[in-house]
């Protein structure tokens, strides 16, 4: 535990180091690099020694039937100040012949790991942001070169994550569809609009398919001219067209009460796995998204022809004998490929035509283009950038957890388990040496500090010490 003379020795060599920096030749933004990494040694060695406290407590207070000591081991774990080491000991429970440490699981460490919980959650942060290994170089330069994540360190820790939030995600899956359990959404909602599409990204060997769904209830208006999706939550990996809608209702099941909803509205761009999301929700109505409705048209038609102009108006009046009549004007005097795309485009809207003349009272759909850019794309389709299909859904659904915070909870780590009584302890001994230095803090210095009056008084840093012994404290 913190001790007064501990405080002295600590706080004095940090004294010596600051003079030595201000006195070297070295720019501000140098000198401000050496302090961060200066103050961030203090701060672990004070918490080094606090959990030293914490550990010894916990021996004294364990239950000494079920847990023997067996000795002390040493854990380093790389955080954002730097390397923390730590002294614990080592138990063996009697009741299930396993080797613990008791303080590990009261802070909620994992085994086998050496990043800490935060370093851990930033290379996450920075994964989802940046190519894994300018994120390694990003997290350098913010801790000073204290944090030493190469590459593959921030690799593994978004892999960790998406990892963790597909076996969440699988177990919900199971739960719902395998296990018969009904989800528990509380949230109810008249409606419901669903969008899912999918994103072609370059493989290893063959290209990726990744697909994402996103539910919301409606949209809101955010100023003038943008719109928001309110409530979203979105599903993200790489897999087939039913597993994927399984796990997608399952999720948004615990999100909303399913039952409540009177009307459903599916919209994609006419993918057959998309219209499988029809068979999940009932009495919904399958939309066509208009982005892939208009690109399709202009990939067939010019806009400045005639023939343009008149299927659109028959796709506006709900008239397919119209649509054809205008298709059949346009294949006159076309060969070739430009007769090909004009027929192309016959097949795509009568294979469409329910989703495309939906109600009119249907609100309009159209949000999942953005969505795919802005939760997908781009992070994920960058030039030169292959993939593995584990790799990329691993990423996909972190990168889902980054716009959906209800997947959040997954990989948040649980609060300290530390006992009432140690926490009581360890505040009272820091307390307790709180108390010590206010009772006359010039009066300790002087008395515990021989530098003050020794042959070592012309150094800057007994310099600072007297400024300090002669400072009011407020």
């Amino acid at each position: 535990m913190v001790s007064i003379h501990a405080v002295q020795e600590l706080f004095l060599q940090t004294l010596r180091d600051l003079a030595a920096l201000v006195t070297e030749e070295r720019s501000f933004a140098e000198l401000e690099e050496a302090v961060q990494r200066l103050s961030g040694r203090l701060t672990l060695r004070l918490l080094a020694w606090v959990l030293a406290g914490i550990d010894e407590r916990r021996m004294q207070e364990r239950d000494r039937s079920r847990y023997t000591c067996l000795d002390t081991r040493e854990r380093v774990l790389d955080t954002p100040l730097g390397e923390l080491r730590i002294e614990r000991r080592y138990y063996r429970d009697c009741v299930t012949g396993r080797r613990v440490f008791l303080l590990d699981e009261a802070l909620g460490l994992e085994s086998y790991r050496r990043l800490s919980p935060r370093l851990e959650a930033l290379c996450q942060r920075l994964a989802a942001e940046m190519p894994y290994h300018r994120a390694a170089a990003v997290l350098r330069e913010l801790t000073a070169g204290q944090a030493p994540p190469r590459a593959m360190t921030v690799w593994r820790a978004a892999q960790r994550a998406g990892r963790r939030l597909e076996e969440a995600a699988e177990r919900l899956r199971r739960s719902v569809f395998v296990e018969g359990k009904v989800p528990q959404g509380r949230r109810r909602s008249a409606e419901l609009h669903v969008e899912a599409d999918e994103v072609y990204l370059r493989g290893r060997q063959q290209p990726v398919v990744l697909k994402l769904g996103v539910a919301y209830e409606g949209k809101q208006a955010v100023g003038s001219k943008r719109q928001a999706l309110r409530e979203r939550r979105v599903v993200a990996g790489v897999m087939p067209g039913a597993a994927f809608w399984e796990q997608a209702s399952a999720y948004w099941g615990t999100q909303w009460d399913l039952s409540a909803v009177q009307a459903w509205y599916v919209g994609g761009d006419g993918a057959s796995w998309v219209k499988q999301g029809l068979q999940y929700f009932p009495r919904a109505c399958y939309r066509l998204d208009p982005f892939h409705l208009r690109r399709a048209l202009r990939e067939a038609l010019s806009p400045t022809e005639e023939a343009y102009g008149r299927v659109c108006r028959a796709i506006e009046a709900g008239d397919w004998a119209g649509v054809e009549a205008a298709l059949a004007q346009a294949l006159r005097g076309r060969r070739g490929a430009g007769r090909q795309r004009v027929l192309r485009l016959r097949g795509y809207l009568r294979e469409n035509w329910d989703g495309i003349v939906a109600s009119g009272e249907a609100p309009r759909l159209g949000a999942i283009e953005g969505e795919v850019f802005h939760v997908l794309a781009r992070r994920m389709k960058r030039q030169g950038a292959r993939w593995s299909a584990r790799g990329a859904d691993h990423l996909a659904r972190l990168l889902s957890e980054r716009f959906d915070p209800q997947w959040r909870s997954v990989l948040e780590g649980g609060r300290l388990q530390v006992p009432s009584s140690v926490r009581r302890a360890t505040r009272q001994a820091v307390q307790q040496v709180v108390r010590q230095l206010e009772e006359d803090p010039s009066r300790w210095l002087r008395v515990r500090l021989p530098a003050l009056t020794g042959p070592h008084t012309d150094r800057p840093w007994a310099q600072l010490l007297r400024d300090l012994a002669r400072a009011p404290v407020a």
